[in-house]
């Protein structure tokens, strides 16, 4: 015989309904990607390492947020619709790739907590974000990819059978 426990506590059900949001937000999420994009580079975020008190350098209402998005079952869901929709999901590390500069390659060991990435190689500036964004896309495509030149366009052939042209 089994038994379920049910309680009717107002944490426990906010506990509930804070995960049913949670699953619906990734599935909504996880389809929305899957059916516009035929390539996903997802970067890998390990939440356990990043939340880990040891070293973290986070404060723990970030640390707690990080976990109630979960992360890695977002991961899984994207990866399952993926599979239905046929997209191509690709894991991306993201070392080294806000302080390096996507123009030049030098890799900036001063940039702290600064929100403008300034290189001071080649003086490139941009956001702080989009040069790691773009770090990651550019770390993919080297990890993962080759391209072919045909006249005015680019096949991108991804690790695998997975082709796509690049106008």
């Amino acid at each position: 015989m089994v038994f379920l426990v049910i309680s009717s506590s107002p944490l426990y059900v906010l506990s509930v309904l804070s995960c049913a949001i949670v699953d619906e937000a990734h599935k909504q999420i996880a389809h929305y990607l899957t059916n516009d994009y035929s390539i996903i580079f997802l970067p890998t975020f390990e939440t356990s390492n990043m939340v880990a008190k040891v070293k973290r350098k986070i404060k723990s209402k970030t640390a707690r947020a990080m976990l109630t998005w979960a992360h890695y079952r977002f991961k899984l869901t994207l990866r399952h619709q993926a599979e239905i929709t046929g997209t191509t999901v690709v894991d991306v590390t993201e070392e080294y790739t806000s302080k390096t500069c996507t123009h030049c390659g030098h890799v900036h060991s001063q940039l702290g907590g600064s929100k403008v990435f300034r290189c001071p190689e080649c003086g490139f500036t941009l956001p702080r974000d989009w040069n790691g964004a773009f770090g990651i896309f550019l770390k993919a495509l080297r990890d993962t990819a080759s391209v072919t030149l045909t006249g005015n366009s680019a096949i991108v052939a991804l690790s695998g059978n997975n082709r796509i042209n690049v106008a």
